[in-house]
């Protein structure tokens, strides 16, 4: 396979999720794109996609070599927090043992690797966390997205490794939690936001922007891309009846504590981007300012 244009390719894994969404309609124009088709059938502006067995080590370096590989973007994983408490065995599986095996692949064949992790690692305190903080793991997510941090840098020193949060218009398979907001407060329904669990979310098309940028200028190991703010989901939802025009009286304060079904979460998941816009040496910007962009994308969409 040629080189289309001259521009470098990357490979693209958990193509089919909310952020493989983002980062395709990101960066398509500036690499040519390869996805790794798994469950769903991806059909993402006419890109090549393959079939490839993650946990198949060799198979990963034959294929890397075959297709001259620049960047490896591994996405795979399993966010489900409910699915990965009930399935602990798959949830380490993919969370963990697979991304170590990409992490080795990409080390083998010398091609670089963007691996994106998670905001869910650390506890109650209200604050931005810092990628020294040491993480409180409360749950099988937690700990196996961790996990798979320690065994990507492990295998490959030089991987960029992204804890994150993101929001943003979404494909229909995929929504996002932005989507849920405006879409139930467009259809007068009620929703709940709780008021006592925190995070500091970015725009989506961000995120792949700030990770490329890092690794342009050769950033390895952990980087924080966030907002340079933590709110409640319950604010957020606040934020994005204001940007669009919606009702706030359709939004109840709720709270994490009330709901037993669900799993442990962490209370604050908010990250300090101070390491990231330092070497980027750029303000990322607040979850308002975030919210605002969302809005000016969506209106040029109509």
């Amino acid at each position: 396979m040629s080189l289309l244009n001259n521009k470098k390719r990357i490979l693209i894994t958990g193509a089919s999720g909310l952020l493989g969404y983002f980062w395709i309609n990101k960066m398509f124009k500036e690499f040519e794109i390869i996805l790794v088709a798994h469950q769903r059938q991806l059909n993402y502006k006419n890109l090549k996609s393959i079939q490839i067995d993650l946990f198949s080590f060799d198979e990963i370096v034959k294929q890397i070599k075959k297709l001259n590989i620049h960047i490896v973007i591994n996405l795979a994983g399993i966010s489900n927090v409910e699915k990965c408490e009930n399935y602990p065995d798959l949830a380490f599986a993919v969370n963990q043992k697979l991304a170590s095996i990409v992490a080795k692949a990409c080390s083998t064949t010398n091609t670089k690797l963007i691996h994106i992790s998670t905001d869910h690692l650390f506890g109650n305190e209200n604050k931005l966390f810092t990628e020294n903080d040491i993480p409180i793991l409360v749950n099988n997510y937690a700990k196996s997205k961790y996990l798979g941090e320690c065994e990507v840098l492990r295998e490959n020193p030089k991987a960029l490794v992204c804890r994150t949060n993101f929001f943003g218009k979404g494909p229909k398979h995929r929504v996002s939690i932005s989507d849920w907001i405006i879409n139930d407060l467009t259809n007068n329904e009620i929703i709940n936001l709780f008021d006592d669990v925190c995070f500091s979310p970015i725009i989506g098309s961000k995120v792949p922007e700030y990770a490329h940028k890092l690794l342009d200028l050769g950033a390895s190991g952990i980087y924080n891309i966030s907002a340079d703010d933590v709110i409640s989901k319950y604010k957020f939802g606040e934020y994005i009846a204001n940007a669009f025009n919606l009702s706030q009286r359709l939004i109840n304060k709720s709270s994490i504590k009330e709901r037993k079904d669900l799993t442990k979460r962490p209370l604050c998941m908010g990250l300090s981007n101070k390491k990231a816009s330092l070497i980027l040496n750029q303000s990322f910007g607040k979850v308002i300012d975030h919210v605002a962009l969302l809005y000016e994308h969506t209106k040029s969409r109509i």
